[in-house]
């Protein structure tokens, strides 16, 4: 940083009146103040900034200088290097109206490393975050956001404990090798059935030796994964009416089933149940026929109705998340029907 853009940085402070977004003042006469690390994960895992220690904030930003430069500025060394990943400050002892300052240039973390946290405190408790003027302690969720951006999602390469080559369903797993030997014959079709599926990530030997299914071969190929994960399922429900069950007849519902399995008979069943709840009918308008969806109790011819997709319940079962324990509820409500057209416009046959 040179002496003009210095010197226009601390005119800004002062006629601002506080710090900035990506500049922290301290006063730090004697010694590093025990906020300090705060400001550089902060720094560090927003865009950077520059820690300025010799200014009284308090006093509006008057000159206070530090006692002892060279212990400061190895303190403050010492202290960048205990981060994981370890800062890189460049710290320069700037002569500023007639005293020493330490001035600090903090460089953002790699998304690929962040959260920057001070490691003796761990990574919740030892990451922050740069809001406004001030450093906040990053939430859990924003360092678990951080944590599963760094690259793919590797949940379902978990190793199950307790399953075996047992536990898949027959008919997935045939189906399933069956298409990799037709589509991929120059990899798979010389292979066993285990070694296709070792290839595959459906089987792994855990630290023991013993053959045991991935997290995701589970999931996939699994005759009933509940039996390790109980709360992997989608509960349909149908309700007689958009506010739930029906305060006139008593009724509430006119569905309600659990679809368990692998996730693909979950898929299978989701949609089927949402079939299963819509009725088919047609209009005569204008000498031509349209098809609409509707679903029973639904609204008046010409009326609108909005369909539930089902993936979108499938896809927040817990086997995708770490097999969490959140149970997926796609519910349907008597909503008036919709016309079908394809893409092009045209009406469905």
């Amino acid at each position: 940083m040179h002496d003009d853009e210095f010197l226009g940085l601390v005119e800004d402070l002062r006629r601002f009146g506080g710090d900035l977004c990506d500049v922290e003042v301290k006063r730090a006469h004697d010694k590093l103040p025990r906020s300090t690390h705060e400001t550089l994960s902060a720094f560090a895992n927003k865009e950077g900034g520059v820690l300025i220690l010799g200014l009284d904030e308090k006093g509006g930003f008057e000159v206070v200088g530090v006692k002892n430069a060279a212990k400061l500025v190895a303190d403050l060394g010492s202290l960048c290097s205990e981060f994981e990943p370890p800062i890189r400050a460049d710290i320069r002892v700037r002569a500023f109206e007639s005293v020493d300052l330490v001035v600090a240039e903090i460089p953002e973390t790699l998304p690929a490393q962040k959260p920057c946290h001070l490691r003796s405190m761990g990574v919740y408790q030892g990451s922050f975050i740069r809001v406004g003027d001030g450093d906040r302690r990053m939430t859990q969720y924003e360092i678990l956001t951080l944590l599963a951006s760094k690259g793919q999602p590797k949940e379902d390469l978990e190793p199950v404990q307790g399953t075996s080559v047992g536990d898949l369903d027959t008919h997935l797993t045939e189906a399933y090798l069956s298409l990799l030997r037709r589509h991929r014959p120059y990899r798979y079709a010389e292979l066993s059935d285990r070694e296709a599926l070792t290839r595959t990530r459906v089987l792994v030997r855990d630290e023991t030796g013993r053959e045991v299914l991935f997290l995701g071969g589970l999931l996939a190929l699994g005759e009933y994964p509940q039996e390790h994960f109980p709360q992997l399922m989608v509960s349909f429900v149908h309700y007689p009416e958009s506010t739930g069950g029906s305060m006139g007849t008593g009724e509430r519902f006119l569905d309600n089933v659990a679809l368990e399995g692998p996730v693909p008979v979950i898929v299978r069943d989701t949609l089927l149940a949402l079939k299963r709840n819509m009725k088919r009918r047609a209009l005569i308008r204008g000498g031509r026929s349209l098809r609409r969806l509707g679903v029973p109790g639904g609204g008046p011819p010409g009326s609108r109705c909005q369909r539930r997709r089902a993936p979108r319940p499938v896809r927040s079962c817990p086997g995708h998340t770490g097999a969490g324990g959140d149970v997926s509820r796609p519910a349907r409500h008597p909503e008036p029907g919709r016309t079908l057209r394809s893409r092009d416009g045209r009406q469905p046959a």
